[in-house]
């Protein structure tokens, strides 16, 4: 697959198999999410412990049908829904605490590369920021995973191989509405 072609083949992975992703796949994925530019220093945290993303899971559930908005009390209504799809593995992006800067872009930037490294090695992946609630819910979350002193949570990548989705996937749409040229 070309950089194009799994560009094109990308899409947000909203329900995975119980297939961990092999360690040789994850670290490639992780050398090339460091790839990324860079504005800005940040940290990944590798979580993989499948209790742990259960009990997030549910947490970030019973959140959001209480707190969230009514699109998203609706969609964690539904019947099977899982917040984090049954991934088997969850890369939490964290960045400085004290002047963050433009470390959310670098952020941002590095897991655009880490879905599209998944792509080409045959997983799917997932961008999200709802996992991060999971500092409201429990102001512990960063120490129990482990997120370095002096970083708070900023986003997360969702990764593990494609499986029966919870959500079906948005169709792809070529629109250019939002390109506006000066020549």
């Amino acid at each position: 697959m070309n950089t194009l072609d799994a560009l094109q083949a990308r899409h947000s992975v909203r329900g995975y198999t119980d297939q961990p992703v092999e360690e040789e796949k994850l670290k490639t994925i992780l050398k090339y999410a460091n790839k990324a530019p860079k504005s800005g220093e940040f940290k990944m945290t590798v979580v993989r412990r499948k209790g742990f993303l259960d009990s997030l899971d549910e947490n970030l559930i019973n959140y959001l049908a209480e707190h969230g908005d009514p699109y998203m009390q609706k969609t964690v209504a539904t019947p099977g829904y899982k917040a984090l799809y049954g991934a088997p593995c969850m890369v939490v992006f964290s960045v400085p605490e004290e002047n963050p800067g433009n470390s959310g872009i670098s952020c941002d930037c590095a897991a655009e590369n880490m879905c599209i490294a998944a792509t080409e090695l045959g997983l799917g992946s997932c961008y999200m920021m709802t996992p991060m609630m999971a500092s409201v819910i429990n102001p512990m979350f960063k120490d129990i995973i482990m997120v370095p002193k002096g970083f708070e949570p900023y986003c997360a990548v969702l990764l593990g191989y494609e499986g029966e989705q919870i959500i079906p996937p948005q169709p792809w749409v070529e629109d250019y509405a939002n390109v506006n040229y000066y020549d």
